[in-house]
């Protein structure tokens, strides 16, 4: 009976889309953050500059993380456990969540905290593991994109960016593309 249930909540139209939607709003708290803070720069700092004192109005950026994005992204990973056709997508799901979870840790742990930088770091990790496990139990073309994704991620830690910003940036395209790829699966 649970599961029966469950499964209804999978039919509910925007849940598919939250990921998606997740990545777009958080670059529109970015621009309301960097407008509190104008020494603000995506080519010289990280995100995470916006989430500290300096920037004028840490608690837009941290509250955003912790009571948007997280939750955004925590019903986009539930709604792929239920999706999962087995346990594989369950685990690659399961690690999503745990990304959704770190998400909400960097708006708690902001930048200059002790553990802000790992756990910045694995939130990144932890999202593109799930996406290649996810990934290993779709049929091409998907499966193809889901390992490209997790292929071009390690290619970002070789890659000179100019800023921690613009290497997040990379990285949030490659979930965007994910995300979008799981919601024109669906529509097929």
């Amino acid at each position: 009976m649970h599961r029966e249930t469950s499964k209804q909540w999978t039919k509910i139209k925007w849940v598919k889309y939250s990921g998606s939607v997740g990545v777009i709003i958080f670059f529109v708290i970015v621009y309301m953050a960097s407008l509190c803070a104008p020494t603000f720069s995506i080519w010289e700092n990280a995100y995470s500059d916006l989430g500290t004192q300096l920037s004028g109005c840490p608690y837009i950026f941290n509250f955003a993380l912790m009571f948007l994005i997280f939750p955004l992204m925590g019903i986009f990973s539930l709604y792929l456990i239920e999706k999962a056709i087995d346990k594989t997508q369950t685990v690659g799901a399961s690690f999503i969540l745990q990304a959704s979870i770190f998400i909400a840790l960097i708006g708690l742990f902001p930048k200059g905290t002790k553990p802000h930088d790992f756990i910045a770091l694995w939130f990144f990790i932890s999202y593109f593991i799930g996406i290649l496990i996810w990934s290993l139990s779709e049929k091409t073309p998907y499966k193809t994109i889901g390992i490209v994704l997790f292929l071009l991620f390690l290619l970002g830690f070789i890659i000179p960016f100019p800023s921690v910003a613009v290497a997040e940036t990379y990285a949030l395209i490659l979930i965007f593309t994910f995300t979008l790829s799981v919601v024109f699966k669906d529509d097929i």
